[in-house]
């Protein structure tokens, strides 16, 4: 128990200790975390023109009493991921925009105040707000947001004379990665037009805070079925949604978001299949949906399912989509793709899928070879991978497969159908530090600068503080939590400050980064040299398939 008051006192150490402002400073938010401004609207919203109806309470209860007006101003045109006819909503601006979420629930103050204590202001750091739900190439055609935050981070740099400092903080860290590789493109190929040297002469660091680099499991089962059970991401942010609106509501609203689609995961079967993040302890391995001891051999290894069927007669469904994908007793990472995308093969959010700069596993970071990147992100708490699902009829109010939450099993770390692995509550380790541990190691293609790449952990040891009880105080690892938590902070001002942050790895990432690495699936691929996956699909025949509980 204890009291998180005294808040500035790590900036304020740290100042007397010699430490003071020196590269300006860019915080980009994550999802959900920036208020949403009306600023065009239908008659059943004109009241709060210009007001926040994402991210102020009192607006938000006002304005959900009335459910079918909310949604739709809250929703984007499917086909376009644009604003729909008669609305426009956006992102707050300044400080304001992210410092708080609802009033009482802090999101980047602790960050902003700290580094105010070691003399940072307005005019050496920047709160770069954006429209969340709105897929990143987008977010440039409609608002200009890559091109105004390009030639702001130059007016800066120019200005201190300091290469400047990006820290994104869980999707704003695939924002930043997104603007990073749009900054060098040509402007003929859609990109920003910097030149190949643009990061290398305006960028000191790359943070990328809880970032989900690799994708998150959750963002497939929103656009499945609306739900989000587990979401941490803001503590009010799934409750709010799931008292207010039913499942297909949800579903509707959520497929209407590019950026859920921007954040399915990465890598399709050759990263997430293996689950090499799922523990099984000595001497075992994961094999189908359970884990089965090792033999001298290795034991098996296929494709670990995404998503496994606890029922086991499929509906006879009208739809022939519906039939296809239902009779598979389970579904890998690449059938949840293939399936969102033909089954919302009219949406903008598919596009996502094939267009996406923001992919580690596509597109290697610019070369910069004194760029510094930071991964740095909380580990040690309960975070969902996989799904027990069901199937129903599909109906016009509801959709044809959900979580069967009935399925429990705390030996195996199943919590109300969900399979948890290591993480910050809200993304999987694996999708945390797998870019830093693998991907743009220096003598990776994908770093071709060879960038110095530190990757820092914080192990959760939350506590409950008396005048702060939402949160986890102040060595929390917790998702968003980490936005205030100690070690982070002094670590940040560090960074800003010119100083240099060294490695801290305690998790088992290295490790799951190796098990990955040496699959069977990517050493094909590799002896293939054709750079393509094998494609295999999990095709459900396994033992274990129906057992209810064996994920």
């Amino acid at each position: 128990t204890g009291s998180s008051s005294n808040r500035t006192s790590v900036g304020q150490r740290m100042a007397r200790e010699g430490f003071q402002a020196r590269h300006p400073v860019f915080m980009i938010p994550g999802f959900v975390t920036s208020g949403l401004e009306l600023w065009a609207g239908e008659q059943c919203a004109a009241a709060y023109f210009r007001r926040k109806i994402w991210g102020s309470l009192e607006t938000f209860r006002s304005f959900a009493s009335d459910q079918e007006c909310w949604k739709k101003h809250l929703s984007l045109d499917p086909e376009t991921g644009m604003d729909p006819p008669n609305i426009r909503l956006r992102s707050s601006q300044g400080f304001e925009a992210a410092d708080f979420w609802t009033g009482a629930f802090w999101v980047w103050d602790r960050i902003i105040r700290n580094l105010a204590d070691v003399g940072y202001d307005g005019s050496s750091m920047s709160m770069e707000g954006f429209d969340w739900r709105v897929d990143f190439p987008l977010v440039e055609q409609r608002d200009g947001h890559f091109s105004k935050l390009k030639r702001k981070i130059e007016a800066f740099v120019e200005h201190s004379n300091e290469k400047a400092v990006l820290i994104g903080h869980s999707m704003g860290a695939q924002h930043v990665f997104f603007f990073l590789v749009w900054v060098v493109k040509p402007k003929e190929e859609g990109g920003g037009g910097g030149g190949s040297d643009w990061v290398e002469k305006y960028i000191h660091a790359y943070v990328d805070l809880s970032g989900p680099m690799m994708g998150l499991p959750k963002a497939a089962s929103a656009l499945l079925s609306g739900e989000m059970k587990d979401t941490n991401m803001m503590p009010m942010f799934g409750g709010l949604l799931e008292n207010f609106f039913g499942r297909k509501r949800r579903q509707e609203l959520f497929a209407t978001w590019g950026s859920l689609w921007g954040m399915l995961p990465k890598g399709g079967d050759s990263i997430w299949g293996p689950a090499a993040d799922v523990d099984c302890g000595d001497g075992a391995v994961p094999s189908g949906t359970d884990c089965v001891l090792k033999n001298e051999n290795g034991g098996p290894t296929p494709n670990i399912p995404f998503l496994t069927f606890t029922d086991e007669e499929c509906p006879n469904y009208e739809d022939p989509l519906f039939s296809k994908f239902g009779s598979k007793p389970a579904w890998s990472f690449d059938d949840v793709i293939q399936y969102l995308s033909e089954w919302k093969s009219e949406y903008q959010g598919t596009r996502a899928i094939v267009e996406a700069w923001n992919d580690p596993t596509i597109h290697p970071l610019p070369h910069a070879p004194s760029l510094n990147i930071y991964c740095m992100y909380g580990v040690g708490l309960p975070t969902s991978r996989m799904y027990h699902y069901r199937r129903q009829n599909a109906s016009e109010n509801d959709v044809p497969f959900i979580m069967d939450n009935e399925i429990n099993n705390e030996t195996k770390r199943i919590i109300i159908g969900i399979k948890m692995v290591d993480g910050d509550g809200s993304v999987p380790l694996l999708s945390l530090g797998y870019t830093c541990a693998e991907l743009w190691k220096e003598d990776s293609d994908m770093n071709p600068g060879k960038s110095r790449v530190v990757t820092r952990e914080y192990k959760h040891e939350g506590s409950f503080q008396i005048d702060d009880p939402m949160r986890q105080g102040p060595l929390s690892g917790e998702h968003c939590d980490i936005l205030g938590n100690h070690g982070v902070l002094e670590d940040l001002i560090k960074i800003a400050a010119g100083d240099s942050v060294e490695p801290r790895i305690v998790s088992k990432i290295e490790e799951i980064a190796k098990k990955i690495r040496e699959h069977p699936i990517n050493a094909q691929e590799k002896n293939n040299g054709d750079g393509e996956r094998d494609g295999e699909h999990v095709d459900g025949n396994n033992d274990s398939s129906n057992d209810k509980d064996e994920l």
